[in-house]
């Protein structure tokens, strides 16, 4: 088995590391030389490509990106005003289409739900009217709508990574209020997206939208006041007093139960409560 990682960043690495501890043939990609190095140091082939390119990248590159699996895990930098992830997404899908890829896994985000509220899971209908959530809707759609007789295709819509080394109780700002304070907590913690992504890759079959979220039962308050305080530090403020009507809870079973997988950390007010 090989699998290529388009985007080794903080995530994509830790998916590489335990790739290769299973003995897996892996490639990561990345934009500049500091993150090959970074890469290097950590034992992962790397190689540097460049999204969106002009130019279809040369024969060397086209020849280490051949593999079974590509794990597409770019950032879409919309926080950053670019509008170009769709075109990368779309660049990504013809170049492997001409490699021959046998997979390909989109990691997605949540935000692609925003807008939406209640008990949200795989099938939910997009709210389109964001910008944002178009720009995400197109990206997971270009991989989705690729022929499934030519490759398999599957999209994961992870919440919001922590980890020992993106620690929640560093999150925040102590001198700032915040608002839905009373919203559940839609996380998943690094070890159990990697699995999440393993299986993926893994499995004799993949379709269709996943979601990666843990089944935390704590308000943002709560949660992240308890992370701070683990850490010795301020609590952020937060207002309480809004309804929780508006409030969206990501749901993730579905996902859980096609791929067979259980999570390691599961509820992540436990796991705060022994983190340093």
């Amino acid at each position: 088995m090989s699998v290529a990682i388009i985007g080794c960043g903080w995530l994509g690495s830790a998916l590489a590391t335990h790739l290769l501890k299973e003995s897996v043939n892996v490639v990561g990609t990345c934009q500049s030389d500091v993150s090959l190095q970074k890469l290097q140091g950590l034992g992962i082939r790397g190689i540097k490509l460049v999204l969106p390119f002009d130019n279809e990248p040369d024969e060397a590159v086209f020849e280490q990106l051949s593999a079974d699996t590509w794990v597409i895990s770019i950032t879409p930098q919309l926080r950053k005003g670019k509008i170009d992830y769709p075109l990368k997404i779309e660049q990504l899908v013809t170049l492997a289409k001409q490699l021959k890829v046998k997979r390909i896994i989109l990691v997605s985000s949540t935000a692609v739900l925003n807008g939406l509220t209640g008990d949200v899971n795989e099938s939910a209908a997009l709210d389109l009217s964001a910008p944002k959530v178009d720009v995400l809707a197109q990206a997971e759609q270009l991989v989705l709508g690729v022929d499934s007789t030519a490759m398999q295709t599957a999209v994961i819509r992870m919440s919001g990574l922590v980890g020992e080394d993106r620690h929640p109780g560093r999150f925040f700002k102590q001198t700032k209020q915040y608002t839905q304070g009373n919203a559940p907590v839609n996380l998943i913690h690094k070890v159990d997206a990697v699995g999440l992504l393993a299986c993926l890759v893994s499995c004799n079959e993949v379709s269709g939208i996943y979601h990666g979220v843990s089944e935390t039962n704590a308000t943002k308050a709560n949660f992240y006041q308890q992370s701070a305080k683990v850490l010795g530090q301020p609590e952020p403020a937060f207002d309480i007093s809004d309804k929780e009507a508006g409030y969206k809870r990501i749901i993730g079973i579905d996902s859980t139960n096609r791929l067979g997988y259980q999570f390691e950390i599961p509820d992540l007010v436990q796991w705060i409560a022994t983190s340093k």
